[in-house]
């Protein structure tokens, strides 16, 4: 908290002395630049600005007043532009009730800060905020007039800077009199009046003429200054005519008023009641939390007494269930043995068979095999045998002219049948052998 308001404390003393000192000092020297680089160089500038020490003086306070009152028009300008967004939400029908200040509050404290440095924004946030520490709305209007008079009081405070400056100019254009004067009447004695007269009254006028010089200038800027100080007041003082009345149009019959001028108290009986609620509103909750807290009570004893009948219910069903497992299991067991000696009685007697028959696929294969190889040896003979009905039938062409073709047909005809006889075969068909003519010239030409 201390630290927060010597905070503050240095920010208004730079805002009302360290800036216009900055920018006053800053204008003084690029002035007096321009004068002695010759920019700004007649002669009644350099005789009244540069011609004596206290004309600096003079003129440091004079930009130190007009860096005072620019910041201070400066800073109206911006009132003006963010009036308007200093604006409080609008009121509920019927008017609002006093609990909505904290609301309003947060509101205003939600602002950007320009907007809150406003003298609109101040003024309604102060208000609210002594309306939320007495607790009612009745005296809203009396305070809205008391800082009213308070923003006009600190405003005249704002220009105490510029008051002084004004102050100040004239008093130093009266200590630049005394100088010249001094000057003047320090040069002058009887002697340099007679012996040198022309230096004597050089000296005079020029004394008089630093006394006249600084004074004049003094009062010139002092008038510039009062002058320029009474428009910026005229615009701060619209400005405050302005917040006035827009703080009025939005706080004033804004709340409800439960107090009347006939009937002052009123309003006391109503906080009274409002006082009654609340602490029947608090009874209340504070046995909701009883009865939740039984409650909870209750659910825990039945929770707990749950878990004791499941825990017991739940032993009883899986000692039930392990003994049915194990008597289920056993018969299994048995089931199981029956079906192994009974599967390999019927594997032993599946195997003797399938031996069998594997003995009798043998001998069938060995009865195959000789089948085969008298196959192959009557395929042979076969063979054999139309070699030989070739050879007969090349020896029968042969022997078609000859005298004694048909003895030699029977014996060849006898001799077949003496060889299928021995290979087993049919007897051959006998051949019917008939006496062939011999072939014409043209037959064998052909």
């Amino acid at each position: 908290m201390v630290a927060s308001k010597s905070k503050s404390f240095s920010g208004i003393v730079v805002q009302t002395l360290g800036w216009p000192l900055f920018w006053g000092l800053c204008g003084t020297l690029g002035f007096y630049l321009l004068v002695h680089s010759g920019v700004i160089g007649t002669p009644m500038v350099r005789r009244y600005f540069a011609g004596h020490p206290v004309e600096y003086l003079e003129t440091v306070l004079f930009f130190i007043g007009v860096a005072a009152l620019w910041q201070r028009a400066a800073d109206l300008t911006q009132q003006f532009r963010q009036q308007a967004d200093a604006q409080l939400p609008s009121a509920d029908e019927g008017g609002d009730r006093i609990e909505r200040i904290s609301s309003l509050l947060c509101y205003l404290a939600e602002l950007p800060s320009k907007i809150r440095e406003t003298y609109l924004a101040r003024r309604l946030r102060d208000a609210l905020e002594h309306a939320q520490r007495l607790g009612t709305t009745d005296q809203l209007n009396e305070q809205l007039k008391h800082l009213s008079d308070l923003e006009v009081e600190r405003a005249h405070e704002a220009y105490s800077l510029v008051r002084i400056v004004v102050w100040a100019t004239p008093m130093l254009g009266f200590l630049g009199t005394v100088i010249g004067i001094t000057m003047a009447l320090g040069g002058l004695s009887p002697e340099a009046l007679v012996d040198e007269p022309k230096e004597a009254m050089k000296g005079l006028l020029s004394g008089l003429g630093v006394a006249f010089d600084t004074t004049a200038l003094a009062l010139s800027l002092s008038m510039i200054l009062m002058f320029v100080q009474f428009l910026v007041r005229q615009v701060e003082s619209q400005l405050l005519t302005l917040v006035d009345l827009a703080a009025a149009q939005q706080l004033e019959g804004r709340f409800q008023q439960l107090g009347t001028q006939n009937d002052p108290h009123l309003a006391s009986v109503a906080r009274m009641a409002q006082v009654v609620i609340e602490s029947v509103a608090e009874l209340v909750q504070n046995h909701a939390e009883v009865w939740q807290s039984t409650m909870r009570d209750s659910q825990s004893a039945w929770a707990e007494s749950l878990r004791e009948v499941r825990g017991t219910i739940q032993s009883g069903f899986q000692s039930a269930i392990e003994s049915s497992t194990s008597a289920h299991a056993a018969a299994l067991l048995e089931i199981e043995q029956a079906a192994h000696v009974q599967s390999a009685a019927q594997w032993d007697g599946m195997r003797q068979v399938l031996s069998e028959n594997a003995h009798a696929l043998a001998a069938q294969q060995v009865e195959i095999s000789k089948q085969n190889e008298l196959m192959l040896r009557v395929l042979e003979a076969t063979g054999d045998v139309i070699k030989l009905e070739d050879v007969l039938n090349d020896n029968l062409t042969a022997l078609s002219t000859a005298k004694n073709f048909e003895d030699t047909v029977m014996s060849l005809s006898a001799a077949i049948h003496l060889l299928n006889t021995r290979l087993g075969g049919t007897p051959a068909r006998p051949v019917k052998v008939t006496r062939a003519t011999a072939p014409s010239q043209e037959e064998r030409a052909a």
